[in-house]
């Protein structure tokens, strides 16, 4: 189910917590969005991590958008995204420089570990 259907059918299933963009995503900030969105107790302080990493990527990079879908939890206790989406501000002062310019267009897709295999389906 995608987001934006889900906050009009059930919109009681996603948390709303309020992020003040001068002072971002810290730990803090990262546990109390955790614990909104009901991750279990033993996870928070992963997922937060991650809340926190993507927050920096937001901010470091000048994007508009970073978005992971899905967060997964591997067998190994690890969080996992397995896949996203980061959307860059072309007007952002550091877009102005030939090096940023160049970074972002010659970078191939990597992935630093291999995505964990799908069970099969059984219907």
């Amino acid at each position: 189910m995608e987001i934006e259907e889900l906050a009009v059918e059930r919109p009681e299933a996603l948390a709303r917590v309020e992020v003040n963009p001068l002072t971002g995503i810290d730990k803090a900030k990262a546990v109390e969005i955790a614990r909104a969105a009901n991750f279990p107790e033993d996870l928070v302080e992963k997922v937060s991590d991650v809340f926190v990493k993507l927050f920096d990527v937001y901010k470091g990079e000048d994007a508009t958008l970073v978005e992971v879908n899905p967060l997964v939890l591997t067998e190994e206790g690890d969080i996992v995204a397995l896949d996203g989406k980061v959307t860059l501000d072309d007007n952002a002062p550091s877009s102005a420089t030939p090096s940023t310019k160049r970074s972002r267009t010659r970078m191939p897709p990597t992935r630093s570990r291999p995505r964990p295999r799908r069970p099969a389906s059984t219907t």
